[in-house]
Order: structure tokens, then sequence, then C-alpha cells
């Protein structure tokens, strides 16, 4: 069977960033985070993976402080939004796996830093940053299309549109577009998401957060369209419903 198409950048296939783009309009899994995975269920895309990087989702499973339930809700927020966007079946789907593997680099992070629930030190504030180029590093070795995409989205997740993110500084369409809707939607899993620490922010509380960021942290585009199309079907998935 053809692989499915998951190019470098899923720009490849869609004009990225033109008005008219946005006007498109696993059954047994008892596990914690199945609800947010059967959308993962087409034979074509879990082909698309070499069986290593099933091992990290695997791995993932096993790391403290909540890194595979993260990852598995990005996933669903990045298919779900892709979707509102107007990306195809395959296009949404591939961006979603993808967005699952975008924290695979903390798998390198010691717990203690993951889970430390005061303020990080500078030395800590250091090491988790490199989880961005650990991630790509480790997917691109894999090989395969899938792979690349999900090294560009690993790579990009945390630069910002402007420039002030890390690890490259890259700043608005100079950052993937996959790599923006994945920064986008992995902030929003963190504010809708319960933590140690506070309590999950309100619907209201998250819009504002999040507009505060438009055109700083967020492409100003991308945000709009989240916040009109997708918040909805984002709460719900970052509440935990299935």
């Amino acid at each position: 069977m053809r692989d499915v198409d998951t190019s470098h950048d899923v720009s490849r296939h869609v004009s990225d960033h033109e008005p008219h783009y946005a006007s498109h309009n696993a059954s047994n899994d008892t596990s914690p985070d199945a609800g947010h995975r059967r959308w993962l269920a087409d034979a074509r895309l879990m082909r698309s993976l070499p069986p290593a990087a099933w091992t990290l989702f695997r791995l993932a499973e096993y790391k403290r402080g909540g890194t595979a339930t993260h990852m598995w809700r990005v996933g669903a927020l990045a298919w779900r939004f892709a979707q509102a966007l107007g990306m195809s079946v395959i296009e949404s789907q591939a961006l979603g796996l993808a967005a699952a593997l975008h924290d695979t680099g903390k798998l390198c992070i010691p717990n203690a830093i993951l889970e430390k629930p005061g303020k990080l030190s500078p030395a800590e504030v250091r090491t988790i940053r490199m989880h961005p180029q650990l991630g790509a590093d480790m997917l691109s070795a894999m090989g395969g299309a899938a792979c690349e995409l999900a090294a560009t989205v690993a790579r990009t997740h945390h630069e910002r549109y402007d420039g002030a993110g890390y690890p490259y500084g890259l700043s608005g369409t100079r950052i993937a577009l996959a790599g923006r809707i994945v920064a986008l939607v992995d902030v929003f899993d963190a504010l809708a998401s319960h933590r140690p620490y506070r309590a999950a922010l309100s619907p209201a509380q998250i819009a504002a957060a999040m507009l505060a960021e438009r055109g700083r942290h967020f492409d100003p585009w991308l945000l709009d369209c989240f916040l009109e199309r997708s918040l909805g079907a984002a709460l719900a998935i970052s509440s935990g419903a299935r």
C-alpha cells in the first residue's frame, strides 16, 4: 500500500496562511488515553510510522508528569483543528500523529525537572529547552516522511511568532505551518488542563490569555481561526470528554 503523504510541511499541499484556505469547511482500547487516539485507527496512517516511533509512545506512558496523556491530547487537538482549517483527512491525520510526538524529547529530560513544583533553576531551564531538538533528532533518525513531519513539529513547537521562542528564535512564517499549529494547541491544552499547581482555566480565561499572545506567541490568523472554529471541540478534548 502506498505510504501516507506526510510532507515536511503540510503547506506543501495547501496554500499557507491564505484566507480561502480557512473557508473550507481503537475501539478495544480502554486505557485512559483511548478516547484521544481512536482517530488514529486508520491502517494507512498506522503504517506510515516505523515501529521505533510507536515505541516512543509506549515509553511516554511510563514517563511521569503526564507526558503521555498530554501528547495524545495535543495530537487530537491538532487533528481537529486541521479539519477545521480545511485540510484533507490524510493531512489532518498526519498532522495529528506528528503533533502527538511533539514532546518526544521529554523522554530524555529527568523526571525531577519535569515534575518540579517550584521555579526551575537557570540550568534546569537550559536542560528542558533541549527537548525540542532532542526529539527532532530522534524522529529524524528513524527516516520516512511521517517521522520528518513529526521532527519538524518537535523542533518548532516552542518557537514563537514574534521570534522570542526556542530553540532557534524563528519568527512568522519561517516557522513551519505544522509547528505554528502545534504551538497553539500545545499552549491551549496547558491552559485547559488541571495542573498540580492550579486548576484548569475557564473558557473565558483561556480565550483572554491566548488573545493576549496574538501576534506574539501565536500566528494571528491561526489563533482567530482556532477561537472561532475549534474552541468548543478543543475544550471537550482537554477536559477529558470522550
